[in-house]
C-alpha cells in the first residue's frame, strides 16, 4: 500500500510500531476524528495522521522533544497495552531515526523509533484536546473515518 502525495506521486512506505497504553490510543484516535471533522485538508488516514505527528516532531530541536516530554500527562497504565503498526512513508521513519540519533547525540536520550512516534503522537492528541477545550469525544469502536469521507458527509 502507497500513500499519495500532494502532487499524486505513490510514495515508499513501511510499517512502524507502535506500543500504547489502550486510553493513549483511544485518545488519539479521538483526536484524528476530531481533526478530520473540523478540518478539510490534512492526513486522509489515521496511520498518516501519525505519520504527520512524527514528522512535525522529528523537526523539533532535541531540547523542544524533551520540553514537550515533560509537558505531557502520563498515561493511563489501566490494562495491558498492544502494539499497532501502522504504513507510513518511508520518509517518516527516516525523519523518526534521524530524531532520536540528534537526541542521543545532543542529550544522551536512547530510545527507538516506536517510542519517538508514540511521544509524537501524544503531543500531537495533547495540541487536539487543548485546541478542543480540554476534552476529546470518543472516536468509539471499529474503524475510523478517511478525511474523504468526513469531506462527503459535510457536503451532504
Amino acid at each position: 500500500m502507497s500513500p499519495i502525495d500532494p502532487t499524486g506521486k505513490a510514495t515508499d512506505t513501511a510499517p512502524i510500531g507502535i506500543y500504547w497504553h489502550p486510553q493513549t490510543l483511544n485518545d488519539a484516535r479521538a483526536a484524528y476524528a476530531l481533526d478530520i471533522e473540523q478540518n478539510e485538508t490534512g492526513p486522509e488516514t489515521f496511520a498518516l495522521w501519525i505519520a504527520d505527528a512524527i514528522d512535525r516532531y522529528a523537526q523539533l530541536t532535541p531540547q523542544q522533544r524533551a520540553d514537550i516530554v515533560d509537558t505531557l500527562p502520563n498515561p493511563a497504565r489501566a490494562g495491558e497495552g498492544l502494539n499497532r503498526p501502522f504504513i507510513v512513508p518511508l520518509e517518516t521513519i527516516h525523519a523518526a531515526e534521524d530524531a532520536c540519533k540528534m537526541d542521543q547525540g545532543a542529550l544522551g536520550k536512547n530510545r527507538g523509533i516506536s517510542t519517538l512516534a508514540y511521544e509524537a503522537a501524544r503531543a500531537k492528541t495533547e495540541q487536539a484536546r487543548a485546541a478542543n477545550g480540554g476534552t476529546l469525544a470518543p472516536a468509539g469502536p471499529g474503524r475510523l473515518p478517511t478525511r474523504a469521507r468526513a469531506r462527503q458527509r459535510r457536503r451532504r
